[in-house]
């Protein structure tokens, strides 16, 4: 039997049709894990979006009740954090209704003065991580300087 052109015409849009379809068929079972893992996503950036909002209504609240003492700052020149001996403080400049951080010349936590107390962060036992928690250091001049000595020292450039 001989096949005539209209046979031939007639095969090739029903196999391009069916072409599309194993194309997007395959596509769609390429990307369902894709979609899975997005919606995943998704709902664990909410659930930590709601955590966070959370948190921070909470810590408001604290801070609007007093709850969370404010905090001043006081940098002692002439100390550089040391083991052996504590920071002298002159108690005068400090408030003691407010709890105050006290850092070194180069902006590192030493410890904090809350009321006529000194809290040191270095203890008998070693270093109490407890008193500087969470304390960022305060950038200072002498923290500048000292950090580009550091750069200079290690790269051996003299110029900024």
């Amino acid at each position: 039997m001989r096949k005539t052109p209209f046979a031939y015409c007639m095969v090739f849009p029903f196999g391009g049709i069916g072409c599309i379809v194993v194309f997007f068929v395959m596509q769609a079972i390429g990307t369902a894990p894709v979609r899975t893992y997005k919606a995943t996503l998704d709902r664990q950036t909410e659930m930590d979006k709601a955590l966070i909002t959370s948190e921070r209504e909470l810590f408001d609240h604290r801070l609007e009740t007093g709850v969370i003492e404010p905090f001043d700052r006081l940098i002692i020149s002439g100390y550089t954090d040391n083991h052996e001996f504590p920071p002298r403080v002159n108690f005068v400049s400090i408030d003691p209704a407010v709890k105050t951080l006290i850092y070194d010349q180069y902006g590192i936590c030493t410890g904090f003065a809350n009321g006529n107390r000194f809290i040191w962060k270095h203890t008998e036992q070693g270093l109490n991580p407890d008193v500087c928690r969470g304390v960022e250091p305060v950038e200072t001049a002498l923290t500048r300087q000292r950090d580009r000595e550091q750069r200079q020292q290690q790269t051996g450039a003299f110029y900024e």
